[in-house]
């Protein structure tokens, strides 16, 4: 993955969005994975957060040259104590709810998938290195995006 100019690249974006919504494509599910370009790494597990899991790398790295070459020593993530997550709340029928997942063991929302959509359409946009996490609780369908731009 190449930048169109250097400032763009120092500003890499992980973009990360979760929503309640409904998958229409019929994706080929997948192991954690890993989204990499010149300037950033990032491994994603089976439960929708950052890090490939626990302590091991790929959590966040990042090489300021863009040669794509990245040391797991200076992982942003891993090792120590890594945490990261996401929380879905919102109110249905005057009731409210919330779910999260984490990477520290907290899992309100099991049972998800992750699908890498790497080259591939995927709500109307293709993007080199993405992949999706989608989960259910309750008949509320979760779709946890993250790519890399």
């Amino acid at each position: 993955m190449k930048f169109v100019n250097r400032a763009a690249a120092v500003k890499v974006a992980l973009c990360s969005s979760a929503s309640l919504v409904l998958l229409v494509t019929t994706p080929a599910w997948a192991a954690p994975q890993v989204l990499s370009g010149d300037f950033i790494k990032i491994g994603l597990n089976d439960a929708g957060t950052l890090g490939f899991g626990g302590n091991t790398s790929p959590g966040i790295l990042y090489d300021g040259t863009g040669s794509g070459s990245f040391n797991p020593n200076y992982d942003y993530l891993t090792p120590g104590s890594p945490f990261e997550g996401f929380t879905i709340s919102g109110t249905k029928g005057g009731s409210t709810f919330g779910y999260v997942n984490n990477n520290d063991g907290t899992l309100s929302i099991t049972g998800g998938s992750l699908t890498s959509y790497n080259g591939v359409a995927y709500n109307g946009s293709t993007y080199d290195q993405r992949a999706v996490w989608t989960g259910n609780r309750q008949q509320r369908l979760v779709d946890h995006e993250r790519l890399l731009l």
